[in-house]
């Protein structure tokens, strides 16, 4: 079975929420992929979940995909979970540090080697 929904972030994800997401993603049977604007996270991968969602804004729209035999319930539970997603303003030391992590990832991006550019496929593909 495969379900498809749209989802729109509430409020910005903060590390700890997505450490929670993927340990529990990896528990689900269901092949799980987040998709914004041509981009395509493997929802099972923890480094594909963080980058895919430390660069989003309050308001931004998302898809989810769900394929398997759990998927409708799968579906349910994250649509329930980002839904709950209380607005938390991060504080000074979580801000400064997304902050850096995304200047290091756009830096490290235009450096990356063929070999590396294959590795990061397995996290992110494009259209």
């Amino acid at each position: 079975m495969e379900k498809r929904m749209d989802l729109t972030l509430r409020s910005p994800m903060q590390m700890t929420h997505l450490l929670y997401l993927s340990q529990k993603l990896v528990q689900v049977e269901s092949d799980i992929q987040f998709v914004k604007e041509g981009v395509t996270c493997n929802g099972k991968s923890i480094l594909g979940v963080i980058s895919f969602f430390l660069s989003m804004k309050k308001g931004e729209l998302f898809t989810l995909l769900v394929e398997g035999s759990d998927a409708g319930a799968v579906c349910n539970q994250l649509e329930e979970w980002f839904a709950q997603r209380q607005e938390a303003e991060p504080d000074q030391w979580e801000q400064e540090g997304t902050e850096q992590v995304l200047e290091a990832w756009r830096e490290a991006g235009s450096k990356w080697t063929p070999s590396v550019r294959m590795v990061a496929k397995s996290y992110f593909r494009s259209g």
